[in-house]
């Protein structure tokens, strides 16, 4: 008797929905900043894990993780594979200018806005930041 009372409860009874529609509008940027780089890579920071930015290329595979020591500038950043090697050192000066050196303290990178350049002064990468 309770598996009848169960099915009338459940297919019987009529139902009542209502249909919303409207412009929605979904911006993801809201929890997070987005930085695409020119090799077709971009790195994300979300917002409740400041700390943390990572890295993915333009198959959207995760290359990269990247810690910083704090938020305040200045600040270290140690830049990791998924397999946890480490791969480079960033000193951040500012959000406008970092330099990135090799394990071996050889300076591989400057930005300095949206470009990065090499020791030579020649740009070797750019970004755009969404906030």
């Amino acid at each position: 008797m309770k598996k009848f009372l169960l099915f009338i409860f459940i297919f019987a009874l009529p139902v009542n929905a209502q249909m919303i529609s409207g412009n929605v509008e979904y911006q993801i940027e809201k929890d997070r900043k987005i930085a695409i780089f020119s090799d077709g890579s971009k790195g994300v920071m979300y917002n409740n894990t400041p700390l943390i930015i990572k890295y993915y290329n333009s198959d959207a595979d995760l290359i990269y993780i990247e810690t910083k020591t704090q938020e305040q500038y200045p600040h270290k950043a140690f830049k990791y594979t998924p397999d946890g090697e480490l791969v480079n050192v960033s000193l951040r000066i500012s959000e406008k200018e970092s330099f990135i050196y090799n394990l071996k303290g050889k300076l591989i990178g400057h930005w300095v806005g949206d470009n990065c350049y090499n020791q030579n002064g020649q740009v070797v990468m750019t970004r755009k930041t969404m906030k």
